[in-house]
């Protein structure tokens, strides 16, 4: 079972519509399976935004498994600051060593200590600024 990428759709929990869940799926190869799809895109606000919405991947507790959560960008950093390795294929909060996770079967993402070459930690985009990159701790964003 691969974690490298997934699918996922925001789902409205109760109204007003401004609560979003986040629901994950394990990616298949056969886009006939496919029912849903989100893409998120690595700012260089140093942000994960959901598609071209206004919704950014955000972690606003502490502690082992924190749950990430859609929450309106503020970019502002903080509980919204990520960084890519694409070495390791991880993606960190902010300046902690905490990496993104997903449990497919929960359907949940989460931050949780790195763990080197652990499949759910891993991450491939599409696309990558690899100069950017290389330079993300020079840049003064946020």
């Amino acid at each position: 079972m691969s974690f490298t990428n997934v699918n996922s759709r925001i789902e409205p929990i109760d109204k007003p519509i401004v609560r979003f869940r986040l629901i994950i799926r394990e990616c298949s190869k056969s886009p006939q399976t496919v029912k849903y799809q989100q893409s998120f895109r690595l700012t260089w606000r140093k942000d994960v935004r959901m598609g071209s919405s206004d919704m950014c991947l955000d972690v606003s507790e502490g502690g082992n498994r924190a749950k990430v959560a859609p929450f309106s960008c503020h970019g502002a950093g903080g509980n919204q600051y990520w960084k890519y390795d694409p070495a390791a294929l991880t993606l960190k909060h902010g300046g902690n060593p905490r990496c993104l996770d997903a449990d497919v079967d929960a359907g949940e993402l989460f931050v949780t200590a790195c763990q080197p070459g652990k499949s759910s930690q891993q991450w491939r985009w599409q696309r990558t600024d690899d100069k950017r990159l290389e330079n993300w701790d020079a840049d003064p964003w946020p």
